[in-house]
């Protein structure tokens, strides 16, 4: 029995680029599986990196690299095949090649041979990823749902966003819409460990969702309405749009399409599905169906009445169903209702002519919809709804943009009808507040006026000789109490509110106490 082997390294050169590029880059690097690797790397009594030591590194924190204990002269084959060798194995080294020799054939992009998980699966491309030229001149990738399958159970999701330039978060969106199976946390920790671990097997998909399409769906799918997203995000939009189909028979609903679809079997449609006849419901489901598994990995919430919203910002799908004109064809009920009329009618001149219509509409099976009452998409000869989900997926997002750029438009309109309400509040605070206090410095000066007029006549009356000194000490203290400046404190009068409007603190005279049963 004959293994193939990569390339033969010492220990030591093995240790070295363990601890400077991880396993994942040296199985990325000589296209051996990783899982692979760390088991041929681990029985080589190879030390690697413990978890964490790359996050410390790219934080710039301390880490502690382990030695290399043993030979490390010492040769190891790195094999590319899960094969357990015995002793009659033959070992057929192909084509052994230094570090060097193979980084040189990288950039040449030749690619070692892989072991796919599936036998559909397609090779993957270990140099850089497949791209298109999109309308706006800019690059997007392509992505291949048979090959990121491969490639996320391989590496590292890590590893994986690296080689597309985008964060693993975006990996994640376009798997988890694609309907692409990623492993948990707990399989990479089985997988370090030597262990082995289940792998979760791609669901199957119609043959247009195992690759993108032709280039007619970038343009339909205008990218300018994408235009609003980071280039990362529109990548993963168009990545999704670019795949999608509706699901097959089998598949299980999402939760609140499946609700909407039993309670329309069960009664009379209401809502997204009044407008459409129950021989079109399934279709209408499935096209939901389709876009509810596609929208919420990338950021859309669902509601019970089916509308998509993105925070504060809903879009509203309306389905209908072109109608045709034919001739009404009487019911049994109509014929009597018409035989009784013209038998009153010949009875009596005041009988009634009972309503019934002429003409019906009956359904044509030729869907519409309308998002948001604004964008309008319907079957054509060119294509059906269905084939049109990437134009309705892209066009969500373009109408909750255009759902936000209104409701910002709206708030601060809002706001700054609360801010001149604001402002024009304070002017007419600070207005009625200078207002009281001027009127209040108008009292204080007719006080002061009486004040100095009580002075004045004191004085000429002590001139004189006219007052006694019993009335002219009195009366000084009456000034003194009216005016403000002083604001002396009478025995019976207390002190007066110089501040207060004449009226108000006019003096008067108490009335006699009594008591009224």
């Amino acid at each position: 029995m004959a293994v193939r082997a990569v390339i033969k390294l010492t220990r030591k050169q093995i240790y070295d680029e363990v601890w400077s590029v991880a396993v994942s880059g040296m199985a990325s690097k000589y296209g051996i599986p990783y899982s692979f690797l760390l088991k041929q790397i681990k029985n080589a009594n190879i030390p690697i990196p413990p978890s964490g030591h790359w996050t410390k590194l790219k934080f710039n924190k301390e880490t502690t690299v382990t030695p290399l204990q043993g030979n490390p002269d010492e040769e190891v084959v790195l094999y590319a095949d899960n094969v357990t060798r015995s002793g009659s194995d033959t070992v057929q080294v192909a084509e052994q090649k230094s570090p060097e020799e193979l980084a040189v054939s990288e950039q040449n992009n030749e690619t070692s041979e892989t072991v796919p998980l599936t036998e559909e699966a397609s090779l993957i491309s270990q140099g850089e990823p497949e791209t298109e030229t999109g309308r706006s001149g800019q690059e997007n990738n392509r992505y291949r749902r048979e090959i990121l399958y491969n490639e996320v159970w391989r590496l590292p999701i890590d590893e994986v966003a690296k080689k597309y330039a985008i964060s693993k978060t975006a990996i994640g969106k376009i798997c988890m819409a694609l309907n692409i199976p990623v492993p948990s946390p707990s399989y990479w920790v089985k997988i370090r460990a030597g262990k082995n671990a289940a792998i979760i097997p791609l669901p199957k998909r119609r043959a247009g969702m195992n690759s993108v399409r032709d280039e007619r769906v970038y343009t339909r799918a205008t990218e300018n309405q994408l235009m609003h997203l980071s280039q990362e995000d529109r990548t993963v939009v168009m990545a999704v749009a670019s795949q999608l189909v509706v699901p097959e028979e089998h598949e299980k609903m999402n939760p609140k399409v499946a609700a909407c679809y039993k309670k329309a079997t069960a009664e009379e449609a209401k809502g997204i599905l009044s407008s459409v006849a129950k021989e079109s419901v399934p279709r209408v489901v499935k096209i939901l169906d389709a876009l509810a598994k596609a929208a919420i990995p990338l950021g859309f919430e669902i509601d019970d009445q089916l509308r998509f919203s993105i925070g504060k910002d809903t879009v509203i799908l309306h389905f209908s169903e072109a109608t045709k004109e034919v001739p009404h064809q009487l019911t049994q009920q109509e014929k009597m209702a018409l035989l009784e009329y013209e038998d009153a009618k010949r009875h009596h001149h005041w009988a009634r002519e009972p309503q019934i219509r002429k003409h019906d509409y009956i359904y044509k099976g030729t869907l519409s919809l309308i998002i948001n009452n604004k964008r309008k998409l319907r079957d054509s000869k060119s294509g059906r709804l269905e084939d049109r989900l990437d134009e309705i997926l892209i066009a969500l997002f373009y109408c909750v943009h255009e759902e936000r750029l209104a409701r910002e438009e709206r708030e601060e309109k809002e706001r700054k009808r609360e801010e001149e309400k604001r402002r024009q509040e304070e002017i007419r605070e600070r207005y009625n507040e200078e207002v009281a206090k001027t009127n209040a410095l108008v009292n204080q000066a007719n006080d002061f006026e009486i004040a100095e007029k009580i002075r004045v006549m004191v004085a000429v009356a002590e001139a004189n000789g006219t007052a006694s000194e019993e009335w002219i000490a009195w009366a000084r203290a009456k000034a003194d109490w009216y005016d403000p400046t002083v604001a002396a404190i009478d025995e019976f009068l207390g002190k007066r509110k110089h501040e207060a409007d004449a009226e108000d603190k006019a003096l008067r005279e108490k009335r006699a106490y009594s008591f009224y049963w």
